[in-house]
């Protein structure tokens, strides 16, 4: 072959069984099958596989203290500037910990097969653990680490502390991390870590947490990604998350907690954090849970869920903890379009609340939730801060007898959206052209209601009108309104409005604020005031007569009509008298003859 340069040679290729030759290795004394290519194998890779082993390798392990081969194969590489460690299939057992200490480094196995275990009683602090600062560019990669808990009352599967660095971009992915007498994978704290990207990882059957990631004096570890990992059957948390602007997708955790207490399949303890399709399911406790611990400062705030799934949670029967989302004290949190559910399936146990919000839990917004089976309500909140809640119950729902969904009225008469209630909350979309407006009512069944709108300030609009205050819906049990300085909002119940009877007196003052329609049956000659005036409100006045003297009926104070009415001898005729409200007089527009 002519000379070339090193630039015009062909790129290296995977070698294919006809590239393989026998060779002899005198010193195991066995013959081994290698590709020739990897006679001249780059100094940068290192090639750890047992004794009993027949391929080629830079280091032989014998099942005992394999650590030493292991490391020093890792400190080739690092020496080296960087390289990857490749563990063939086996198992490796480890009487002391394996250190990364660099940047650049890769260990990698071969699947499942490539196993790290510790030695009985060997009672590691963990068995793997990257450690440095500033370090990056580090990747462990398709093994299966395997904690020995049965021989052993101590030791974290992977550990990491890779401080100081802004860009870690430290990855695990495609591990299997089991039986470990402490956690599977964590992370310590003061000062943390940073830019890790975890992949299909499962860490399951520890003593711990299955992911783990303190607080001390700082967060253990943020601007990270976890997606695809999974935790299950864990002593403690699936997950316990001190953890700071990190995004999780498609994440599991299931039957954790089993060691009772405040232990549940995710504990966030950190804030600014984004979950994504994640699920929570037949954990012991809560599924997703936080009671603000973490930052002094910030504790577990500005936390988001969307598509999230909480699945028949409070194995335990747990009367503290035990439901689907579980917010305590915590602020700021966003629940959209998730799920908080009990299987129809005979188990002994039964997820309490979907939803409890309690504490101070406040500026929390829950949109969209859809759940059945739950002991409790689907969403309930005893907190006492402000929170926002929208959502179609499929419980069924009572209000003081009638149908409990309601229209949002405005004062041009047209329906800008609905209203529901659970026998605790309300909760109203508002619609106006291209604003969707979603405001949640908190209280009782009667009395006032504030209503604060998402728009913050607050403000709150519907149709041209702008509200700069917060609102009070004063709610009958029936139909309800809303007077403001600057418009009137009113609360109807599509099967039919409030229909108010006056006490017949000499003198009779009308509420306008309970109601649109009134009845009057008189006793005598009677005079009505309007107690106040709401502008643009339609007010009707409905007057049936009784016996055979005729009465005559004054429309006093507020009122602007055609005259009085005279109600004639015959007993049981209508009369219907229909006032619209300009702002300071009710106008008469429209009045019946007798019927």
């Amino acid at each position: 072959m002519a000379d070339q340069k090193i630039s015009q040679l062909t790129s290296y290729t995977t070698p294919i069984g006809t590239d393989l030759l026998p060779i002899v290795d005198i010193t195991n004394s066995v013959t081994k099958r290698i590709a020739a290519s990897a006679l001249l194998y780059s100094p940068a890779t290192k090639v750890v596989a047992p004794s009993s082993s027949t391929t080629r390798a830079d280091y032989y392990t014998t099942g005992t203290n394999d650590d030493v081969q292991i490391q020093a194969a890792i400190n080739a590489v690092q020496s080296a500037g960087g390289g990857r460690v490749m563990l063939h299939a086996g198992t490796y057992t480890l009487g002391a910990q394996v250190i990364i200490s660099a940047s650049n480094v890769n260990l990698e196995g071969q699947g499942t097969g490539t196993i790290i275990t510790q030695a009985n009683s060997a009672n590691l602090s963990s068995l793997l653990y990257i450690s440095g600062i500033n370090i990056s560019q580090v990747k462990l990669y398709n093994f299966l680490v395997d904690g020995n808990k049965a021989h052993n009352t101590g030791a974290t599967g992977i550990l990491m502390q890779t401080s100081a660095s802004s860009n870690s971009w430290v990855i695990l992915q495609d591990l299997v991390v089991q039986n470990c007498p402490n956690n599977g994978v964590a992370w310590n704290a003061n000062p943390g870590s940073s830019s890790y990207y975890i992949q299909r990882v499962h860490s399951f059957q520890h003593g711990g947490n299955g992911f783990h990631v303190p607080y001390s004096s700082g967060a253990a570890l943020t601007d990270s990604v976890f997606d695809s990992c999974i935790a299950d059957t864990n002593a403690l948390n699936g997950f316990y998350l001190t953890t700071l602007d990190t995004h999780f997708t498609n994440c599991k955790s299931y039957f954790n907690g089993s060691a009772g207490g405040n232990n549940h399949g995710y504990y966030i303890a950190g804030y600014n954090n984004y979950f994504t399709n994640c699920q929570a399911q037949d954990n012991y406790q809560s599924g997703f849970y936080s009671d603000n611990p973490g930052d002094p400062t910030y504790g577990a705030q500005n936390c988001v869920f969307m598509n999230c799934d909480a699945d028949s949670n409070n194995q335990n029967n747990n009367a503290s903890y035990g439901n689907g989302f579980q917010l305590k004290n915590v602020s700021g949190w966003m629940l959209i379009g998730c799920q908080a559910y009990e299987r129809p399936y005979p188990f002994s146990w039964t997820q309490r609340n979907g939803v409890l919000m309690e504490g101070t839990t406040n500026n929390t917004i829950v949109i969209g939730l859809t759940g059945s089976g739950n002991s409790g309500s689907l969403l309930s909140n005893t907190s006492s801060g402000t929170n926002f809640t929208y959502f179609k119950s499929n419980a069924a729902l009572t209000l003081g007898g009638v149908t409990p969904i309601y229209s949002l009225i405005g004062p041009d008469g047209i329906k800008y959206g609905d209203i529901t209630y659970d026998g605790t909350n309300m909760e109203v979309e508002v619609s106006s052209g291209d604003l969707n407006l979603r405001a949640g009512l908190a209280g009782g069944a009667l009395g006032n209601i504030n209503v604060w709108s998402l728009l913050g300030n607050p403000f709150f609009k519907v149709g041209n009108q702008n509200f700069t205050q917060a609102l009070t819906f004063q709610h009958d049990g029936n139909n309800g309104n809303i007077a403001t300085t600057t418009g009137y909002l009113k609360f109807n119940s599509p099967t039919g409005t409030k229909v108010t009877t006056l006490t017949a007196s000499a003198t009779i003052s009308v509420d306008p604020t309970i109601g649109d329609n009134f009845t009057l049956t008189p006793a005598q000659d009677e005079t009505l005031n309007m107690a106040s005036v709401i502008s643009g409100q339609t007010l009707t006045i409905i007057v049936t007569t009784s016996g055979t003297t005729s009465r005559t009926i004054t429309f006093g104070t507020s009122f602007k009509s055609t005259g009085t009415l005279a109600t004639g001898t015959v007993s049981g005729k209508v009369f219907t008298i229909t006032f619209k409200s300009d702002g300071t007089n009710y106008n008469e527009v429209s009045r019946t003859t007798a019927m």
